[in-house]
């Protein structure tokens, strides 16, 4: 919990796992719509890739990109308005990773017998390759292991949150797996289109694969819009969010409705996938996905660590003692229930209090009180209890006699001076977790920042240069764009 004797947070979201971590709810506020602007500018992305899709589908009839474009939008209303809620959809995820899975499979089925592709020309590096362009090809990797923003409504969704890491093990592995064995055979087979599919020959294979591309891209496109839905709904009307009611269907299918309006605009404002997905890979996805989750994690570190020992020494006080009650040890069997509002002499226990092996150091702040609860509980006996009521001096006590059944054991380090433990900022415990980390993990967060800031700046760069000139050769945002002969 942020604050003692509130109920735990609600961390739902990066915005509110930023708002207690940075101690503002402003920046969690801000994290939420730079986090969320940054998803719904993503969603346009999957609405041009249905629209190319469906173009390739039915590529012997020249289909305009708006208006393909437009029928997929059409296809997504009846899905986005009925599905409300990740776990929901389970099975739909299931499905659609085989899916895409038999995509990548009969594509490069296809392009290996095509006969009359030429011998492919691949090289170790790449002869034209330049720093420009390899930062410009860099923001489409980014984007594509951008997905952390969501690890905390997918927690949400959990029956079990805790299982989470479980998940991330299988999923972490396979996509890094399946986005390189990808590449390196599409290279290694001469695919030399944008991407894997528009390399695939004309033909029935084609349009079978063009299909199930649409549908891949549109349970994306919907799982993504239950998050944004969600978010929406909930800010404009918290009381019905969970509701199956009219009304709540109403305001749910309104947002849902209405970012697929926006979307198509957007869609067709920047008509070419690739350099899109860099655009909003380089200038969003890396900050929000790689950089803010360092930040979050560092600021956390700091305060955890400022709940810890100091020169490898714990000492165990009695709650009381940390809300102002007097240092000096106290005889708990001469002041009765009071004696746990005097500490406790180091080494030593209050009455009730179990000390537990191995188990995890916890703080707790009271910004009403602007001071701090120390402890340890034990993962294995469940959450760490509430602090009582709002009166400080008797939320102490029942933390330090409340029952024998609460195994908590109440900390505070070693320190000289009660202002050691004041409030501290987001940048100062920041850089006291950054401190508190061996050498190797501080460069390797210095490199993922330095990366992202080179794709950001380079990578965008060169992706805003290929848009205008494609823009020259393939005409304005909102012209037809259909396929042209070489595509057919």
């Amino acid at each position: 919990a942020c604050n003692v004797g509130e109920p735990p947070p609600r961390v739902g979201t990066m915005g509110e796992v930023a708002s207690c971590a940075l101690r503002s709810k402003t920046l969690g506020r801000l994290v939420e719509i730079v986090v969320y602007g940054y998803t719904f500018l993503g969603q346009a992305s999957y609405l041009l890739v249905l629209g190319t899709s469906l173009q390739q589908c039915l590529f012997s009839d020249p289909l305009c990109l708006d208006v393909a474009i437009a029928i997929g939008c059409v296809v997504l209303v009846v899905p986005v308005c009925s599905v409300r809620k990740l776990s929901e959809s389970v099975l739909l995820c299931l499905f659609n990773t085989v899916l895409i899975a038999l995509v990548v499979v009969l594509a490069f089925i296809a392009i290996a017998r095509d006969s009359s592709r030429p011998a492919p020309d691949a090289h170790l590096v790449p002869p034209d390759l330049s720093f420009e362009s390899m930062m410009g090809a860099a923001t489409n990797v980014v984007y594509s292991f951008a997905g952390q923003w969501m690890y905390f409504e997918l927690m949400e969704s959990m029956d079990t949150p805790s299982d989470f890491p479980k998940a991330f093990l299988i999923a972490g592995p396979f996509m890094v797996v399946t986005y390189l064995t990808v590449a390196l055979l599409g290279y290694g087979l001469g695919a030399a289109k944008s991407d894997l599919v528009s390399s695939v020959p004309h033909g029935p294979v084609l349009r079978v694969i063009a299909m199930m591309l649409f549908i891949h891209v549109g349970i994306v496109y919907l799982l993504k819009t239950v998050v944004l839905a969600r978010y929406l709904h909930r800010l404009c009307s918290p009381l019905d969010l969970e509701a199956r009611t009219v009304s709540s269907y109403l305001k749910h299918s309104s947002w849902s409705i209405a970012m697929l309006a926006v979307g198509f605009l957007i869609a067709n404002a920047i008509p070419f996938f690739s350099q899109m997905l860099g655009l909003i890979g380089g200038l969003l996805a890396g900050p929000i996905n790689f950089v803010l989750p360092i930040i979050l994690y560092l600021a956390s570190l700091g305060r955890h660590s400022s709940c810890g020992t100091v020169n490898g020494r714990d000492v165990v006080v009695g709650a009381a003692a940390v809300f102002g009650a007097p240092s000096s040890p106290t005889d708990p069997s001469t002041s009765g229930e009071d004696g746990a509002e005097g500490a406790v002499a180091e080494g030593t226990s209050a009455p009730g209090m179990l000390e537990l092996p191995g188990a995890e150091s916890v703080c707790l702040s009271s910004e009403r009180d602007d001071k701090q609860l120390w402890g340890y509980h034990s993962p294995a006996t469940g959450s760490l209890p509430a602090a009582g009521s709002r009166n400080t001096r008797r939320s102490a006590r029942n933390f330090a006699v409340g029952a024998v059944s609460r195994p908590l054991v109440l900390s505070a380090t070693d320190v000289e001076g009660s202002g050691r433990h004041s409030e501290a900022t987001a940048s100062t415990t920041s850089f006291a977790g950054l401190r508190s980390l061996p050498c190797w993990e501080v460069s390797l967060m210095l490199l993922i920042t330095t990366i992202t800031l080179l794709t950001m700046i380079f990578g965008v760069a060169a992706q805003i240069k290929d848009i205008i000139q494609m823009e020259d050769e393939f005409g304005a945002p909102f012209s037809c764009h259909a396929l042209n002969e070489t595509e057919r």
